[in-house]
């Protein structure tokens, strides 16, 4: 008796038996490419913030020799810039996966 059970509970059809059947389609591969994408994107734009952020507050450089006093950036202002982005950053990530499921 409790052998049927185990053989009927293994012909149920669930999510993960269709992928398995479906195996790697085109849509899983054109998702993955997109996710790899996003990841670099991810990336240089982290990146370039901190380089934008370091050359409007380096000494002698253009964005020094256009902007007033008041637009220039001190270490303060990069270092509370790149904090209210990580904490931003952080909190969203949170939200973003609560908000999926």
């Amino acid at each position: 008796s409790s052998d049927l059970n185990a053989n009927d509970a293994d012909k149920r059809a669930t999510v993960s038996t269709y992928i398995e059947t479906l195996g790697l389609t085109l849509h899983h591969r054109d998702t993955i490419v997109f996710v790899w994408w996003i990841f670099i994107f991810c990336g240089w734009t982290a990146t370039a913030v901190v380089f934008a952020l370091d050359a409007a507050g380096q000494a002698g450089s253009d964005w020094q020799n256009v902007s007033s006093l008041a637009d220039r950036l001190t270490v303060e202002d990069k270092s509370r810039t790149l904090l209210i982005a990580g904490s931003l950053a952080a909190v969203g990530n949170q939200l973003l996966g609560w908000g999926s499921d």
